[in-house]
């Protein structure tokens, strides 16, 4: 995704920009500027500047498209791509991972890759959480429109990708110690949890 709006980027927008912008400055600008001198263009100056101004547009689109290709290469790997631009990714165990846009710290439960299966049931508005092996369990924080915020909390596994979400704090209390929490376990940012993770990449 972001190296595909980087590439439209470049040519829809940044290409057209610096080609426009070099024949103002080398056909309009500079000759204004010999004009207000009361000299002549020197000989050559149009094809040396079609010349550089083809050069400079050159370099541009290597330097993009280098970055086009690593960006790429990057956002094929699962464990290494904390994500591009207006959004962030946490991975989980593979193919799970949180989602976030705009917001680090309002995730979503999803998949990295949506032919190997997605979770059961969405989970959204994750604000804290806890990873311990397969097993994640943490908050969510809804608002809608005008309405008050709206507390709940989830358990995901993601070895089988069974979610549950639950409205009453002691069934999530009971939930977890089901699945073998001895005690109720502290709940991290989805900003501290990213950010432990990827300080150590």
């Amino acid at each position: 995704m972001g190296a595909a709006f980087l590439a439209i980027v470049v040519v829809f927008i940044v290409v057209p920009f610096c080609v426009g912008a070099g024949i103002l400055v080398s056909f309009l600008g500079i000759p204004v500027v010999y004009k207000m001198r009361g000299k002549a263009c020197p000989v050559g100056f149009a094809a040396k500047s079609l010349l550089s101004l083809f050069f400079a547009v050159l370099l541009l689109f290597l330097v993009l498209a280098t970055t086009c290709c690593l960006e790429l290469r990057l956002s094929k790997d699962y464990w290494n791509y904390p994500g591009a631009y207006d959004w962030y990714r946490m991975p989980l165990e593979y193919p799970y991972e949180l989602r976030m846009i705009d917001d680090i710290n309002d995730a979503r439960l999803d998949s990295w890759a949506k032919e190997d299966g997605t979770p059961s049931e969405d989970v959204l508005d994750i604000r804290r959480y806890y990873k311990q092996g397969n097993l994640v369990v943490g908050q969510c924080v809804s608002q809608r429109m005008d309405s008050p915020p709206q507390t709940s909390w989830f358990t995901f596994d993601c070895s089988t990708g069974q979610a549950e979400k639950f409205i009453e704090r002691e069934d999530y209390l009971e939930s977890i110690r089901v699945l073998g929490f001895k005690k109720e376990p502290k709940l991290l940012t989805v900003r501290e949890n990213w950010n432990d993770y990827w300080s150590g990449k």
